[in-house]
């Protein structure tokens, strides 16, 4: 059985499929928020921010696997590890890399954008899933801000995920 990773709409549907989750996640989110449970609302808001960057992940993916076709069009298929190198340009890693993804769509990554990447990452590799970081680079302070309880809302994530996606 083949595998195929090198379609683009592979990666735009199950991002979509993920957005709808995390949509669920944060209307559950919204009615925590009238009750003094502070556990399921940290709960709730690390799995929507890792669902949320899974949907970004895999949208950016579908998208630079799209343009890597239109200036590549006699290649027609890549195993995974292949794409991971040669569309994705991850050369080590678990293939999280969303300001290294993005960067294969877009020119230029602003530093608002690449922080805001950076904080989806964050909870796709360990925020969202585990109690403390995996990589101990991640315990040093500056690493740490990505974290704060800074309240970033709803409303600026998913308009900051806009202005992101605007540009591909």
């Amino acid at each position: 059985m083949i595998f195929d990773y090198f379609n683009e709409n592979i990666w735009f549907g199950s991002s979509n499929e993920l957005q709808v989750t995390s949509d669920v996640l944060i209307n559950a989110l919204h009615e925590s928020l009238n009750l003094e449970d502070d556990l399921k609302q940290i709960a709730l808001f690390k799995s929507y921010m890792l669902i949320k960057g899974l949907s970004i992940e895999n949208y950016l993916k579908g998208k630079s696997i799209e343009i890597y076709k239109k200036y590549n069009p006699t290649i027609y298929y890549y195993e995974f590890g292949e794409i991971k190198k040669k569309v994705w340009k991850i050369n080590k890693g678990n293939g999280h890399q969303l300001t290294t993804i993005y960067k294969t769509c877009v020119n230029e990554l602003k530093e608002n954008e690449k922080e805001f990447l950076e904080r989806l990452e964050t909870f796709i590799d360990y925020a969202g899933k585990y109690h403390l970081p995996i990589n101990p680079e991640n315990y040093k302070p500056e690493n740490l801000k990505i974290l704060s309880q800074d309240k970033i809302t709803e409303i600026q994530i998913n308009k900051r995920i806009e202005l992101i996606l605007e540009k591909l």
